[in-house]
């Protein structure tokens, strides 16, 4: 976490657009995140590190999320500032428009050796939807047109995280429900139990 901050720090102070590839950034890992793929170990493990004695799974799940991925996060913005980046998207697309992340195998490797991860070439590869492909078929529509290159950094609605306050109230509504679910089927049977009697 603390050479993730460093990391985040130097990139805030050298790359002008750092600010707005972290919050892409930050909409890609979550996406990873939600996929919960099973081939993930580290940050299951950084999760349970973190996690106070007695705290509920699901719920810290919730919580820590955002911590729990901010190397990654910031190890992709590291990514999508550098200039090296958008040339080896251009090369690979041969100036068209990918309509998955396959047709970007060059970026698509260098996210998995900046997360440490080798697996998820595989998995990011088939995107054909969502914020880092978005941004992949920006940056091959505007790479010299400045004006046009603010899009990179545009995230549209439903690319936006989730709030955690809204994913925490969404968790204990379905508790709620099943609470209450559970609840009339008690009744339900007690009352069946009680009318055979």
């Amino acid at each position: 976490m603390l050479v993730a901050h460093r990391r985040h720090l130097e990139l805030l102070r050298h790359a002008p657009k750092a600010a707005e590839a972290f919050e892409v950034a930050h909409a890609v890992v979550v996406s990873w995140w939600a996929q919960q793929w099973p081939e993930e170990k580290q940050w299951p493990r950084r999760a349970r590190q973190m996690a106070p004695p007695g705290a509920d799974p699901d719920w810290w799940r919730l919580l820590a999320r955002d911590t729990v991925i901010y190397p990654e996060t910031v190890a992709l913005a590291s990514v999508l500032t550098g200039e090296r980046t958008r040339q080896r998207l251009l090369d690979d697309t041969s100036g068209h428009v990918p309509h998955t992340l396959g047709y970007a195998p060059e970026l698509v490797t260098e996210l998995a050796r900046v997360t440490r991860r080798p697996w998820p070439c595989e998995r990011i590869a088939s995107t054909s939807a969502g914020p880092l492909l978005l941004w992949a078929q920006h940056c091959v529509r505007s790479p010299t047109d400045a004006a046009a290159a603010d899009r990179l950094w545009t995230l549209h609605m439903a690319h936006r995280p989730r709030p955690i306050a809204r994913e925490l109230q969404a968790c204990r509504d379905a508790a709620h429900k099943l609470e209450k679910e559970n609840n009339a089927v008690s009744h339900k049977a007690g009352a069946a139990v009680h009318a055979f009697r």
